[in-house]
């Protein structure tokens, strides 16, 4: 009887290590899917450049982007995000449907890791007085992971101040002055007061 019971809590842990085993690699391959398609657009849309963090006119090194070729991949397609030498180099897309992104890439596929989007109360012009922008922290360091060392690293904060964000009309550069880890829901989130 004894031996009945090992055998079949053997089997369970079994099965349950072997579908845990199942799951781990389908999200590798998932991640690594999801890399190779931002890796194709930024290789397509994103001009090759260098970026000098203590040169005069920042504006002048933004590299070109091609926003027609953007709006060729998906129509919903607003703007490019960069940070200059990290992860961060996506396209931002805007939808009124405030969950497609968290569950579609930004060529419309179903995947887990989404992609970057406009809050869909904001205007996807960049004109409104504060845009919040979201992405997936994802453990691989990609879409918005990497944010993570701007709380926990102060040398990666200061070698990595700069943000560009490229509207269909226009370039902004943001310097980033502050960075902290929040809860959802809270008061940072709040725009009017």
């Amino acid at each position: 009887k004894k031996k009945l019971i090992y055998n079949l809590l053997f089997t369970i842990c079994l099965i349950v290590f072997l579908y845990s085993g199942y799951r781990l690699i389908s999200y590798y391959f998932e991640y690594e899917e999801m890399d190779q398609v931002y890796a194709n657009i930024q290789h397509n849309v994103v001009s090759n450049y260098t970026f000098d963090v203590h040169a005069k006119n920042l504006l002048d090194q933004a590299p070109d982007i091609n926003m027609t070729e953007l709006k060729n991949i998906n129509s919903e397609i607003k703007g490019y995000i960069l940070i200059p030498d990290t992860k961060v180099s996506y396209p931002i897309a805007y939808s009124t449907d405030e969950l497609k992104y968290l569950n579609y890439d930004i060529q419309n596929n179903k995947s887990r890791s989404g992609a970057i989007f406009i809050e869909p109360s904001d205007t996807p012009d960049f004109e409104d007085f504060s845009i919040i922008i979201h992405g997936h922290n994802m453990i691989n360091d990609t879409m918005f992971g990497q944010l993570n060392e701007y709380v926990d690293d102060e040398e990666f904060f200061n070698k990595h101040p700069y943000i560009y964000i490229y509207s269909e009309d226009a370039i902004y550069l943001y310097r980033i002055f502050s960075s902290d880890t929040i809860e959802d829901g809270s008061s940072t989130y709040r725009l009017s007061f």
